[in-house]
């Protein structure tokens, strides 16, 4: 098997953390209709704004999805039903349970039709996942984002393999400002990520904090074909487990008629106006009504 390459198992509900565990869950966003309704009834008014702000149906629909798997995923580590997790959040924009009893950690990256979910108990946790899109691995974002000897490791390396190392370096400072939870505050360019995009296992340098490296364990792997991805935990010894993750409603009410919705991308259809999330919510019900004949 390849350094990158992840076998993504099975877990049955309730979920449970031991010590040092981080649970990396995969999942599609591109769900059947109905799946996409019952996601749309955990959501809060608040979040289902959030997904109305999107421009395009189709990012709506994966905002939802995805934001409805962390629901449904908290709630199993928390033995509660989806709708009752409350999240918070800190000053940096990073959610956290707001219960003030549980020492569940969390983070969602989603890309494209992909999400990723990171959980772990008692230390942080971060993740993101890219789709490698050639065309956005842009030379001059390198430059004026990543730190000096990564841009110039990234130069060196032949154009076939540029635009991976791109994603690879993103990925990896991403997963790790994200398990600071200290948003934009933190500087790219003020530490430095191996930037090989084959090695699994992230070597981490920050500016005047050299015991830093020590604190974190850092693992790249692929998700799918065509996605990079990255999972940052506190802690040195730490065991990763990758799991795939279906949705509960579609697992006790399968019908073979169900298919996913697939919205083409910005340069097929679109909507011409922005939806409210109330907005997105009854064009739900317009679907299935007409889905159902």
């Amino acid at each position: 098997m390849e350094p990158l390459s992840v076998i993504w198992d099975e877990a049955a509900f309730p979920l449970r953390l031991s010590p040092g565990d981080v649970h990396v869950w995969l999942a599609s966003l591109e769900l059947p209709l109905r799946a996409l309704c019952h996601a749309e009834s955990l959501l809060t008014s608040e979040e289902l704004t959030r997904a109305g702000r999107f421009h395009f149906l189709r990012d709506q629909f994966r905002y939802i999805a995805a934001h409805a798997g962390l629901r449904v995923l908290s709630a199993g580590y928390l033995g509660i039903p989806p709708a009752e997790v409350r999240y918070a959040h800190n000053s940096h924009g990073k959610p956290f349970i707001a219960d003030g009893h549980s020492d569940l950690r969390f983070n969602l990256s989603h890309s494209g039709s992909v999400a990723l979910y990171a959980f772990a108990a008692g230390v942080d946790v971060g993740v993101d996942v890219e789709q490698i899109r050639v065309e956005l691995a842009d030379m001059q974002t390198a430059r004026n984002t990543f730190a000096m000897d990564e841009t110039a490791c990234l130069l060196e390396m032949p154009a076939e393999k540029q635009a991976e190392a791109f994603f690879a370096c993103w990925t990896r400072k991403e997963a790790y400002i994200k398990a600071l939870g200290l948003g934009l505050s933190t500087p790219l360019d003020q530490f430095h990520v191996s930037i090989n995009p084959g090695e699994s296992v992230v070597h981490l340098r920050v500016d005047g904090k050299p015991a830093e490296s020590e604190r974190w364990c850092i693992r790249t792997f692929r998700p799918l074909q065509g996605y990079i991805a990255c999972v940052c935990a506190e802690g040195r010894s730490c065991s990763f487990h990758f799991l795939q993750y279906s949705d509960p409603f579609l697992d006790r009410d399968r019908d073979e008629s169900l298919r996913p919705i697939v919205i083409e991308s910005e340069e097929g259809k679109h909507l011409n106006e922005r939806s409210t999330g109330m907005e997105t919510a009854s064009r739900f019900k317009e679907m299935l009504q007409d889905e159902q004949g």
